[in-house]
């Protein structure tokens, strides 16, 4: 029963693809746009959903307004153990801070390295366990446990450094040991970036002398140095309070050599002296930007520098600084390196430079430039800040700068006014910890992210229980009226086939019959003369063959199924009645299988080879033709071999019989072939559709 009126079924039917696309994406739409609007106005909302979205917003300011936080790529890898057959076998690393220190954090940085596509990996390597140790000694006899865990998996992500709190506790040497190894291929070992030991602001751990169990030694990448070596995946110790300055600039070189001196105003015992590079707002990122090739560090006790005490020289070679972080210059420490690193560029025959062994007293700081950023046209020498450290304090903040003054933003005072070229500089200690507070918000804010998509597909599919039901009732009242009116079409399309069929078979099949009829009863004439009974047997012949392609015919337009092997069957029984006169021979193949063939697959196949026939039999004339009839799925091959009349292929005329057939066997993804030997050939191959 047709619930519809036949002219909605008809214009459903006939209405373009795009009318049900439109309609369909407007619904969406508009479900979309009722989903925003009650995302945007709370009041709509429930007190789950606005509870929420309220927490998420809070930490979403919070996360990026104090510290600022991103994984960097650092110049050397880190620390690289050997590997190992099993996982549980240990690795440990020990550094000598060069005295006791008062412990308070200790902090690993994970190992940073680009993949095979150039993308960022953070906590490469990392191990699943951790136990750090303090002792006095460095055989460890009486060790002391700071801390020891397991790695969360927040943690083992690599992105943000792990951090132990210490408690103030004491310590000459820390040895950190790492168990549960990372695998790769197999085989088991451990990396880490950097090893910080916090004692007031300062890292005590800074090129300090190291021991291992095993480290594998590679340029560029891994030694065991790189642990200690100020190059990790943390950034400077910076939050989001922006700089009014770029720091200290000398664009005119020519002057070199150039001296920067600093009066601390009164005499300090000096544990550390930082230099941070420029990188200026109106210049295009590029690391190191401007930092001195070729300088030295020096302290004094006068103004003079009549007895000075050099810290550092890099005065034999190219200082290579292009990074963004600080270089920083403890005092008190061993050789600054023990190897030449890619830092620099020197020849073997020049001496790496040596830091003072002993403490240093001193009130004046001079940094002596010999040599200039030749990376840049024309070179410059710049420097966005300089901190002297005497314990936890930046003694050089705010103090006398001896300069010249360049510009607005570029200044003597703003060497020492507490910022880098972008951001406000703040103390290691208080650095971590706020790097520790982000950590954590941006936990919270991952899990309040996903509550809140919980809370959102919750609120979609209450919004889509009604919304949604009214689009598949259109959405279905559509397709019924389009499945409708496709069986209705294919309906009278199958009565008007059977109407033809009866029609042709009541009416001409009868006419057919009679006139055979007639034939037959004229040649029993005997009165009938020789040339007027040749007339009629010809008459009765075409008569007969009519009738044969009539039902030929009514066989092919009848939508009835039909399976491959009845296929064959009425292909070998059509070649015994046209090429009855001929010796015949027809052999198919074994196990055809019952499979159904379509219609128009059918159709195709049996008019080509009618045709291949009919034209054998008029213009051929064989004594002998074998057909060989072929399965191998999914290909389906006939093959017609005779004895007739010689053609060549090339010149073979080509009237409308052979178009049709390459015609109808292109439609059914087929070919024809005629091979010209002893024998003729034709041979016709498709796929069983």
């Amino acid at each position: 029963m047709n619930l519809l009126p036949d002219r909605f079924s008809r214009w459903i039917a006939e209405s373009r693809r795009w009318r049900l696309i439109l309609l369909v994406g407007g619904l969406g739409m508009l479900a979309l746009m009722m989903t925003l609007v009650l995302r945007v106005d709370g009041r709509w909302l429930p007190a789950e959903v606005r509870r929420l979205q309220q927490e998420e917003a809070y930490l979403s300011s919070t996360v990026d307004r104090d510290v600022l936080y991103e994984p960097q790529d650092p110049l050397r890898a880190g620390f690289h153990t050997r590997y190992q057959d099993s996982a549980d076998a240990n690795e440990w690393v020990i550094v000598d801070l060069g005295k006791e220190f008062a412990l308070d954090r200790i902090v690993l940085a994970p190992t940073c390295i680009r993949d095979n596509n150039n993308r960022l990996v953070t906590g490469y390597g990392l191990p699943r366990h951790v136990k750090i140790e303090a002792s006095d000694t460095e055989d460890f006899a009486s060790p002391r446990l700071l801390a020891e865990r397991q790695l969360n998996a927040s943690e083992t992500t690599g992105r943000y450094p792990i951090q132990f709190v210490s408690h103030g506790r004491r310590g000459r040497f820390i040895r950190v040991t790492l168990s549960e190894l990372a695998d790769k291929d197999g085989q088991y070992f451990a990396s880490l970036g950097e090893l910080i030991v916090i004692s007031g602001n300062r890292n005590v751990a800074q090129w300090r002398p190291l021991k291992t169990s095993s480290s594998i030694e590679t340029d560029m990448r891994w030694s065991v140095e790189f642990l200690v070596d100020e190059f990790s995946i943390l950034s400077a110790p910076q939050i989001a309070t922006p700089s009014s300055t770029d720091g200290y600039l000398v664009r005119d070189t020519l002057t070199l050599p150039h001296e920067i001196v600093v009066d601390l105003g009164q005499t300090y015992d000096i544990d550390e002296l930082r230099l941070y590079p420029a990188q200026p707002k109106s210049e295009p990122f590029t690391p190191g930007w401007g930092f001195p090739a070729r300088f030295r560090v020096e302290v004094s006790q006068t103004a003079d520098f009549a007895d000075p005490t050099v810290l550092l020289g890099f005065e034999g070679f190219d200082l290579r600084h292009w990074t963004d972080r600080p270089l920083i210059i403890p005092v008190g420490t061993r050789p600054f390196f023990t190897r030449n690193q890619p830092l620099f560029a020197a020849s073997p025959s020049e001496s790496i430079p040596e830091m003072p062994v002993d403490p240093v007293t001193a009130r004046f700081v001079k940094v002596y430039v010999s040599g200039s950023d030749s990376r840049l046209s024309p070179p410059v020498i710049a420097l966005a800040e300089l901190q002297v450290f005497a314990g936890n304090e930046n003694v050089a903040l705010g103090k006398s700068v001896s300069a010249s003054e360049t510009s607005e933003r570029w200044s003597s005072s703003a060497l020492v006014d507490g910022f880098n070229s972008r951001w406000k500089l703040i103390p290691d200690y208080d650095w971590l910890v706020r790097i520790k507070r982000r950590q954590f918000d941006e936990q919270a804010l991952q899990k309040i992210r996903g509550e809140l998509g919980n809370a959102y597909s919750q609120l979609w599919r209450r919004l889509a229980a009604g919304g949604g039901a009214t689009i598949l009732v259109i959405i279905g009242s559509l397709t019924w009226g389009m499945t409708s009116e496709r069986a209705r079409a294919k309906r009278e399309t199958k009565r008007l086939r059977d109407r033809i069929a009866s029609d042709l078979h009541d009416d001409i099949g009868s006419n057919l019959g009679t006139i055979r009829l007639i034939s037959q009863t004229i040649l029993m004439n005997p009165h009938c003369d020789d040339e007027l009974r040749q007339d009629i047997h010809e008459i009765a012949k075409i008569a007969t063959e009519t009738s044969d392609s009539m039902r030929d015919i009514l066989w092919l337009i009848k939508p009835t199924t039909m399976n491959l092997d009845e296929f064959v069957g009425r292909l070998r029984q059509t070649a015994n009645r046209m090429l009855g006169h001929c010796q015949l021979q027809v052999d198919v193949t074994e196990n055809i299988p019952a499979m159904e063939v379509s219609v128009a697959w059918r159709r195709n196949v049996f008019l080509c080879y009618k045709e291949l026939l009919h034209n054998l039999q008029k213009h051929g004339h064989p004594e002998h033709v074998s057909i060989w009839i072929e399965y191998r799925a999914p290909r389906f091959q006939i093959v017609i071999t005779d004895d007739g009349r010689k053609f060549h292929p090339a010149t073979v005329h080509r009237g409308e019989g052979l178009t049709n057939i390459e015609k109808r066997m292109r439609e059914i993804g087929g070919h024809i072939r005629f091979v010209q030997q002893d024998r003729r050939v034709a041979t016709l191959q498709t796929k069983i559709s």
